[in-house]
């Protein structure tokens, strides 16, 4: 098992020293970058020593998934940007959660919705497919999103696009928000490509921070996942609460 932070690249140098494998990092904003301002991020990762093997925000609100304004093309010329840069720092898998961009537009039809996501879904996963990533689909409570909100349906999800590049992710924080059990990561099989972690007040992970580590570890060895798992979550002292995180998740 593979433990990294979502946090910006200025942190690369000081989670490799913590000993964490990889960082993920912000996708959007790494296709905003100018070239200058790419470069220097490539190279503050490349003198850190540490892999950035994932990333998350894959979509701005303005590139539309769904509704009247969800243009196929826009997506596409997005998509191969976003990945191709993705691919250049060696990021393995993109996580597709991007409230802003999915999400229904209100009164909008939900049939047609969905079938526009998976579209853009198969988009994405055409494009990563062509650079060795996976994308992964985050199921995101409500009301965050008001599409695709438990892990059961970003599974469902990712069969309906039927793409080999797009898989589901499962993050701990948004499945206590909705209730969900640790039986969907354990019946998952090898459909889970990623995974988020948090305690369920969003901080980073602690023994006593009142999830069910051990049905969480059962999970994990009923499906076999052996991957990548990230810290999505708030601090106030991002140095201190890395290391006691890392230490903690290494007992799983």
């Amino acid at each position: 098992m593979k433990f990294g932070i979502c946090t910006g690249v200025e942190n690369a140098a000081l989670l490799k020293e913590l000993g964490y494998d990889y960082i993920e990092l912000g996708l959007s904003a790494l296709a905003a970058m100018d070239e200058a301002a790419f470069a220097a991020c490539r190279e503050t990762l490349s003198a850190s020593g540490l892999p950035a093997e994932a990333a998350n925000v894959f979509f701005p609100a303005s590139v539309r998934l769904t509704g009247p304004d969800a243009d196929p093309k826009k997506i596409e010329d997005y998509v191969e940007r976003a990945l191709s840069r993705a691919a250049a720092l060696g990021i393995r898998v993109v996580v597709l959660g991007s409230s802003g961009a999915r999400n229904l537009p209100e009164g909008y039809d939900r049939e047609c919705g969905y079938q526009e996501f998976l579209r853009a879904l198969r988009i994405c996963g055409d494009v990563a497919e062509k650079y060795g990533i996976t994308v992964a689909i985050e199921p995101l409570h409500f009301p965050e999103s008001n599409l695709i909100n438990r892990v059961e349906e970003g599974l469902q999800a990712a069969r309906d696009a039927a793409h080999p590049a797009v898989k589901t992710l499962a993050d701990l924080w948004h499945m206590n928000l909705e209730g969900e059990t640790f039986d969907v990561i354990a019946a998952s099989g090898g459909e889970i490509a990623h995974m988020h972690i948090a305690s369920p007040e969003r901080f980073y992970p602690a023994a006593e921070d009142g999830t069910d580590y051990a049905s969480f570890r059962a999970a994990l060895s009923a499906c076999g996942y052996d991957a990548r798992i990230s810290i999505e979550a708030k601090t106030e002292d991002f140095a201190e609460d890395a290391r006691r995180a890392l230490a903690f998740l290494k007992t799983l």
